[in-house]
């Protein structure tokens, strides 16, 4: 999958929800992929998640991420664009893992990544249709 980021931020099972806020912030994300101990994708952390564990009250440093990870939909390595927008359109994230088939966390696809991918082929599309260049 040529338009996933291979370089998806993780956190294994055992972090707490602090290594995942740490995490979040040094990559400058709004999510990372919870993963087992044979890199199999266990669910997502969102920022939110952070927000709202210190709004319950709970210690971040304590936590388990595996208290407050939201399970996420998953895509093969071999599915193409339309399969990726149906599942992220099926999900309530921005992000989606693509796995291995035995559910190995390969790289992760952005809800940014699909619009400029989508926005690209409509401009090729409206230039093959018009006749011009998209830098007309």
């Amino acid at each position: 999958m040529e338009f996933a980021r291979m370089d998806a931020p993780t956190v294994s099972t055992a972090s707490t929800v602090g290594a995942a806020s740490r995490l979040l912030t040094a990559e400058n994300v709004g999510s990372v992929v919870v993963v087992d101990e044979r890199r199999r994708v266990v669910g997502i952390v969102t920022d939110r998640d952070v927000v709202s564990t210190v709004q319950s009250g709970r210690d971040l440093a304590s936590t388990p991420v595996e208290e407050v990870l939201s399970p996420t939909p998953t895509v093969s390595t071999d599915a193409n664009v339309a399969g990726a927008v149906a599942a992220m359109a099926e999900s309530d994230g921005s992000v989606l893992p693509v796995v291995t088939e035995e559910g190995r966390l390969r790289g992760v696809i952005t809800l940014d990544d699909l619009l400029v991918l989508l926005s690209d082929e409509l401009q090729s599309f409206a230039s093959e249709f018009d006749g011009s260049s998209p830098e007309d």
